[in-house]
C-alpha cells in the first residue's frame, strides 16, 4: 500500500512551525497539550483521512488492506460488521470518498472535518478568549456571549426571527460582535487536487475522480443560494463570476503582511454589504470582509470560509487574516460558536429545561439519531447471520 502522499506529513508539520511563529513560544507549551485533545487540530485531518479512504477498491488503506482479508472463516462475519459499520460511520458523519466533509461544526463527528471550524477555534483560545458551542438562540446565549461565530452550513440568507434574536443580543449589551461566514465554499475540492501533487501514478485518475465528485456535490448544493437577495445584513448575490484573490485592499490592520499572491481565498457568490458598512478586507470591488455597527453592536460578515475553515488554515497566509479577525473582537471575551443547518438554529423563548439524563436523549441528536438506527439495523443483520439455520 502506498500512502495518498507525502502532503499528510507535511500539512501537519507546516501548521506547527507556522503556528510557533505566529502566536510565539510562550504557546508552544499550551499547543502541545492541546493538540491530542482537540480532535479538531489540522494535523489530524490527513492521517484521519488517509484512515477512511478505503471506498474505491483503486485506493487501499492500510487499516483494511488485502492482506488484512486474509483470514479465517470463523472471523469473516466479524470482519463484515466491522467494514458494514465503518462505512457507515464515514457516510453519517460527512465523510465522502474517504475524507470529512461535514461544514460548520468545531466538535464532534465534524471536529477534523476539512470544513470544520476546531482549528479557528483554537486561535480563539490560544489569545486568551474562552470559547464554547452551542446549537441554538437561547436565553442562557443571550446573556453570556460576548461574541457569536456563525458558519451556518445553509446558502440562504439569515431568517427575520434570527436576525431580531440577534438585534436584542447587541441591544442587550453594547460592545458585541458577531462573525457571520458565508457558506458558498467548500474545502473538500481542494483537498483532492492538493494529494494529487504527490498522488502515485496508479492513483492520480482517481484523485481526480474523487475531485470531481465533490466539486459536483459542493455545486449542487449551492444551487440553493439566491441569484438577488436582501436580507439588511448584506445582499445575496449567488450568479457573480467565480474569481480567485489575488489582490488585497482595505485597511492596513488587514492587510499588512500578507502576500496575497500566496492566498487560495476564491470568492463564488458575493454577499455585499449595505452603502454604510465598512469593507475591512476585499479585492477589487469585491468585499471579503466587511464591518458595520447595529444596535450599539458590531456584524462582521466574511464572504466565505476560504481562509477560516479547517483545511484553509493550513495556508500561512490565511492565518495571518484570520488573527486580523480574532482581533476585531477585543481581549479576553466569551465566544460561542454557533452551528447550524439550512433553516438556522432555532430560537428558543426559554432554556432547555435541566432534567435527569437517563442515556436515551442521544437518540434525539443529530446525527447520532440516524446513526444509532442504523447500527441497530446492523445489529439485527449480524445476529440473523450468526443464528444457526435450521435443518443443520
Amino acid at each position: 500500500m502506498k500512502r495518498i502522499g507525502n502532503v499528510n506529513q507535511t500539512a501537519g508539520m507546516t501548521l506547527e512551525q507556522r503556528s510557533n511563529s505566529e502566536f510565539g513560544t510562550r504557546n508552544a507549551g499550551r499547543r502541545r497539550r492541546t493538540s491530542d485533545a482537540k480532535k479538531g487540530d489540522i494535523l489530524l485531518f490527513h492521517e484521519t483521512a488517509q484512515r477512511r479512504a478505503c471506498a474505491s477498491e483503486k485506493v487501499e488503506c492500510p487499516l483494511f488492506s488485502r492482506a488484512a482479508l486474509q483470514t479465517t472463516n470463523s472471523s469473516r462475519y466479524r470482519l463484515a460488521y466491522v467494514f458494514a459499520v465503518a462505512a457507515l460511520l464515514s457516510v453519517a458523519s460527512g465523510c465522502e470518498d474517504g475524507i470529512n466533509s461535514t461544514y460548520g461544526r468545531r466538535g464532534g463527528l465534524g471536529a477534523d472535518s476539512v470544513n470544520g471550524t476546531a482549528v479557528l477555534a483554537s486561535m480563539f483560545e490560544q489569545t486568551g478568549h474562552r470559547v464554547s458551542t452551542t446549537s441554538r438562540l437561547a436565553p442562557k446565549i443571550m446573556n453570556k456571549a460576548d461574541v457569536i461565530v456563525w458558519a451556518p452550513d445553509d446558502f440562504t440568507a439569515p431568517s427575520d426571527k434570527v436576525r431580531d434574536w440577534f438585534n436584542a443580543w447587541w441591544l442587550d449589551a453594547p460592545g458585541r460582535t458577531l462573525i457571520y461566514i458565508g457558506r458558498d465554499y467548500d474545502a473538500a475540492p481542494g483537498y483532492w487536487k492538493q494529494v494529487q501533487k504527490s498522488a502515485p501514478p496508479e492513483q492520480l485518475a482517481e484523485f481526480k475522480r474523487r475531485q470531481a465528485a465533490a466539486q459536483n456535490r459542493y455545486l449542487q448544493q449551492r444551487t440553493d443560494m439566491p441569484a438577488d437577495e436582501d436580507c439588511d445584513w448584506f445582499t445575496v448575490k449567488g450568479k457573480r463570476k467565480r474569481i480567485r484573490v489575488k489582490t488585497l485592499t482595505g485597511e492596513s490592520s488587514w492587510t499588512a503582511g500578507v502576500n496575497a499572491g500566496k492566498l487560495e481565498i476564491e470568492l463564488n457568490g458575493r454577499l455585499v454589504p449595505p452603502a454604510d458598512a465598512q469593507t475591512v478586507l476585499g479585492s477589487g470591488s469585491d468585499a471579503i470582509v466587511s464591518r458595520q455597527m447595529i444596535s450599539g453592536g458590531k456584524l462582521i460578515v466574511v464572504a466565505n470560509g476560504s481562509f477560516l475553515l479547517n483545511l484553509p488554515l493550513v495556508n500561512h497566509e490565511h492565518r495571518k487574516l484570520a488573527g486580523s479577525l480574532i482581533a476585531e473582537v477585543g481581549q479576553g471575551r466569551q465566544v460561542f460558536f454557533l452551528e447550524s443547518d439550512a433553516g438556522g438554529p432555532p430560537v428558543l423563548d426559554e432554556d432547555p429545561s435541566d432534567v435527569p439524563r437517563n442515556g436515551m436523549e442521544i437518540f434525539g441528536v443529530k446525527p447520532f439519531d440516524s446513526i444509532l438506527l442504523h447500527l441497530a439495523f446492523l445489529g439485527v443483520i449480524f445476529c440473523a447471520a450468526r443464528f444457526p439455520i435450521f435443518g443443520r
